[in-house]
């Protein structure tokens, strides 16, 4: 008995097309936001005369990314009020989205320094980076201007 035949191959393939304009049609307003883990701010910072909790207590962190509206999203708390959090939204432009920006402008991007996170401390190439510097430049005017005489 052979797996493949031609009238199996024309029904899973009749069965895929199905799929795929099912996916692509219908509409969803789902998407994944995968926070991390909380964890404690104190080891992340340095405040001077400050000192570490050691009993639990302190600044809580965790942040996320939402690929639907193309936001990081940060939440802190204090570990005794969880309910009472500050959340911050960071909108991301890519390199071409920041491009398409800067049209309506005399600006222009002129250099990328892409970065593995806020640290600053290591250049890595833009598709692993978490941030980027852009070196941003003004374009020369494309008026002259008139001579009054």
């Amino acid at each position: 008995m052979r797996i493949f035949t031609p009238a199996r191959l024309v029904i899973a393939g009749v069965a895929l097309l199905v799929v795929v304009l099912a996916l692509w049609t219908l509409p969803s307003r789902d998407y994944i936001f995968l926070p991390d883990d909380a964890h404690p701010v104190a080891p992340l910072v340095d405040v001077r005369g400050g000192k570490d909790p050691a009993d639990g207590s302190g600044i809580y962190y965790e942040e996320g990314f939402d690929p639907d509206g193309c936001r990081m999203e940060e939440r802190m708390w204090r570990a005794s009020d969880e309910g009472g959090s500050l959340t911050q939204s960071l909108r991301c432009y890519a390199p071409a989205d920041l491009r398409l920006l800067l049209e309506a402008t005399d600006l222009s991007l002129v250099a990328i320094e892409p970065y593995e996170d806020e640290t600053y401390e290591h250049l890595v190439p833009l598709f692993e980076a978490m941030l980027y510097l852009g070196k941003l430049e003004r374009e020369p005017s494309l008026h002259v201007p008139r001579s009054s005489g």
